[in-house]
């Protein structure tokens, strides 16, 4: 059919206005990447027939040779954005060796041009604009939640989510974020800790984002100057593991900045002054008495995550009536944990529920081994992580040990060149990340032109802790600063012909890792060389992002090693003299 622009589109919870490309779920408008959009509009332009991939591809990247393994990361990306699988509903399915269909059923609607004349986004407006990633899964189980803290942060104006790893605190936080998009007149900031390991970088970072240049001598109250006048919600992620220095900083921006927001993120509270703490519950789970059918088991949200989340895995998962026992005791074994409800639910098309199901009570039967009392929710995750883990083949789990190395997002290149090594060559690099992602050990951040991938905080964590139990930590972090100093040679070739903002998009991802590189190689015995090569290489970058004087500490470093070893290096001396300015 062809999509007219006086009409919208209406399936499940959605609305497209494809003239608009908009998507409203509920009335509120669904973020998806260009690339994404583009997908979509197509399939629904053939609805009920089969789309092939080389049809998709011609027209979502008519000038770029794209290939087939590229427009499978994107559809994923769109169908858990959709949450293809809600309450049983297929959106988009995948015909095997011809293409993509989609099966549901939908309505064409006339609308009023009217309403988008005044506001292209209704009203959402985005006055201040943002840096809020969109949206990679469908909210579930907690949008009561979410409504409550909209209402809360208008008047405490300080909330921190606590709860335990992978219980969804950072979803629920962005999902505020995001419906409150168009409210702030100085827009949103995200800031996520999680990369930070120096409680000194916190105040940089957050002035990078802001785009302010710090006084040196009191950056603290140079940030909270710049922020007197500002309304403003900054999100705060992953505050856990630098409490000692976040406390204090919000306190300062809350007193200097009437206007200003703030909604943080924590296995446990700032105990801040004016912190108003909300704790995250694990979701509902059907009790474990209750005879249930099909339809009221799937009103528990727990359920409801599991079963969207195997359906996606899986093209022909159906819950039966017979199996439904099955499913509630996963989700209760579980402690209807989110994440590990995604990990569990990854597994259903190699084990199937019974074989799941089996396997879980193998794994939580060892946890509990001598003990009288439930395992508790860290000890759920932690055991289904050692459970997913150990499902791995070797070269997987060599993969996710090693990605463990990353502190931000990271492409399939930079992923393949910290990878390869011993064991692991590079034809069955990819391979084993699509099985990383399809088993929710991986996300994918899929960009307009890029595919990024990252793990969860909770993932890194243990992927780090079994990169070091086999005693490959030194080999892998030689490889990745190998890898950022590759980046910041092509950084520095591209930085007078690439426009700054685009430059800095495409380069300052790799900040944090740059960080790591440096801070692990000044101080590494036979890595010197190369951390004070990607000193010098990556002048560029601390420059743009006005960084400098961060950068001319790691610069004296570099200069005291060479001069120690009696090995001058003119470029760095200037890069030096640069960034000592």
């Amino acid at each position: 059919m062809t999509l007219a622009p006086e009409q919208a589109v209406h399936f499940g919870p959605y609305r497209i206005y494809p003239g608009q490309r908009l998507i409203l779920e509920a009335e509120r408008p669904l973020r998806l990447g260009r690339r994404s959009m583009d997908i979509l509009l197509i399939l629904l332009e053939h609805a009920g027939e089969v789309v092939s991939k080389q049809q998709l591809i011609t027209r979502v990247w008519p000038k770029s040779v794209v290939e087939d393994t590229n427009l499978r990361v994107h559809m994923a990306a769109l169908r858990k954005a959709l949450g293809d699988g809600q309450a049983g509903q297929r959106y988009i399915v995948t015909v095997a060796q011809r293409g993509y269909s989609f099966v549901a059923p939908f309505s064409l609607e006339p609308f009023s041009p009217e309403r988008f004349e005044q506001n292209p986004e209704g009203d959402r407006a985005e006055p201040g604009g943002h840096n809020l990633p969109v949206r990679r899964t469908r909210l579930i189980g907690r949008q009561v939640l979410v409504d409550n803290v909209m209402r809360q942060l208008a008047r405490q104006r300080f909330i921190t989510l606590v709860g335990p790893g992978g219980i969804g605190k950072t979803t629920v936080a962005l999902r505020v974020a995001e419906q409150l998009i168009g409210q702030y007149r100085d827009g949103i900031r995200l800031v996520d800790l999680a990369p930070l390991n120096d409680p000194r970088m916190i105040t940089s970072h957050l002035a990078t984002l802001l785009d302010l240049a710090l006084h040196d001598d009191e950056p603290v109250a140079s940030l909270a100057s710049f922020l007197r006048e500002r309304q403003m919600l900054l999100v705060i992620d992953n505050c856990e593991h630098l409490l000692d220095a976040i406390a204090p900083l919000c306190e300062s921006i809350l007193r200097a900045a009437p206007q200003v927001h703030v909604l943080a993120t924590s296995r446990e509270s700032l105990r801040a002054e004016g912190e108003f703490v909300q704790r995250l519950e694990s979701l509902d789970c059907p009790p474990p008495i209750a005879v249930l059918d099909r339809a009221q088991a799937l009103t528990f949200s727990a359920l409801q995550l599991f079963v969207e989340r195997a359906m996606a895995s899986h093209d022909s998962f159906e819950l039966s009536h017979d199996e439904l026992p099955l499913a509630i005791d996963i989700c209760r074994r579980l402690d209807g944990i989110p994440l590990a409800i995604e990990l569990a639910a990854a597994q259903v098309g190699n084990l199937g529920l019974a074989g799941l199901l089996n396997q879980l009570q193998g794994s939580f039967r060892l946890l509990t081994l001598g003990c009288q009392i439930t395992p508790g929710r860290h000890q759920t995750l932690r055991a289904t992580l050692d459970w997913s883990f150990e499902l791995l083949n070797v070269c997987e789990q060599a993969c996710l040990r090693r990605l463990g190395i990353f502190r931000g997002g990271f492409t399939l290149q930079s992923a393949a060149a910290v990878i390869v090594g011993e064991h692991i060559e590079a034809r069955v690099v990819f391979t084993s990340i699509t099985q990383l992602v399809a088993k929710s050990l991986l996300n994918v951040e899929v960009g307009d032109e890029e595919v990024f991938y990252r793990l969860l905080d909770t993932t890194r964590s243990y992927a780090l802790e079994k990169l070091e139990q086999a005693a490959e930590l030194p080999d892998t972090r030689k490889r990745h600063a190998e890898r950022c100093l590759a980046l910041m040679h092509q950084a520095r070739d591209d930085w007078e012909q690439t426009p700054s903002p685009l430059w800095i998009e495409r380069y300052a991802r790799n900040l944090e890792d740059i960080r790591a590189a440096l801070d692990w190689g000044l101080n590494a015995q036979g890595s010197q060389q190369l951390a004070i090569h990607l000193a010098a290489a990556s002048a560029p970058l601390w420059q743009e992002l006005s960084l400098l004087k961060e950068h001319g500490g790691y610069v004296r470093q570099a200069l005291a090693l060479l001069h120690a070893a009696g090995e001058p290096c003119p470029r760095l001396d200037r890069q030096g003299g640069d960034a000592l300015v």
